[in-house]
C-alpha cells in the first residue's frame, strides 16, 4: 500500500512491521481504500498489536486516554487485555 499525506510518501509491504507514529497515521490514511478483505486483515492486525501494547502497559489507559467509558467500563477493559 502506498499512501501521500500531501508531503511524503509512505510505501508499506505485506507483513508485520513496527509503525512510527507518522507511518500509522498514513496506514490510517489509506485504509478506506483497501478491498474489503485487506482491510478486514489490517483491522483485525491493528486491533491485536494495540491489544499487545496495551496489556504491557495497561496504565497507559489511564490518563492517557478520553473517553466517555465509565471508569469501571475502563477497568474492565484493561482487565481484560
Amino acid at each position: 500500500m502506498s499512501v501521500f499525506d500531501g508531503s511524503d510518501l509512505f510505501t508499506f509491504e505485506r507483513g508485520e512491521q513496527m509503525l512510527s507514529a507518522a507511518e500509522l497515521h498514513a496506514v490510517l490514511k489509506g485504509a478506506p481504500y483497501l478491498a474489503d478483505g485487506e482491510r478486514e486483515r489490517l483491522d483485525a492486525s491493528l486491533a491485536e498489536g494495540l491489544a499487545a501494547v496495551l496489556a504491557a502497559e495497561p496504565e497507559s489507559l489511564t490518563g492517557a486516554t478520553r473517553t466517555n467509558l465509565a471508569a469501571d467500563a475502563l477497568a474492565r477493559i484493561a482487565g481484560s487485555l
